[in-house]
């Protein structure tokens, strides 16, 4: 177990009642309820394109560098 690496589960799917982590988007709200010292935090971004755009522009605006970010997409 790596204590650097933190695994948060969402869903975006609000009706699943059998869920018991996090239901939305990974947005600046979750980002802050989780991590701290956003900048120097590395972030492996896994997904379809329109969710790394996203989740890598909210990243962007909180002072996160590009080269902290590594992405792979996938449809």
């Amino acid at each position: 177990k790596n204590k650097n690496f933190k695994f948060i589960p969402l869903i975006e799917d609000l009706t699943n009642l059998n869920w018991k982590y996090e239901f939305g988007c990974i947005d600046k709200i979750i980002l802050n309820q989780y991590l701290t010292d956003h900048k120097k935090n590395f972030y492996y971004l896994i997904g379809p394109a329109p969710m790394i755009d996203s989740i890598s522009k909210t990243l962007f605006q909180m002072g996160v560098s590009k080269n902290n970010i590594k992405t792979e997409t996938f449809s």
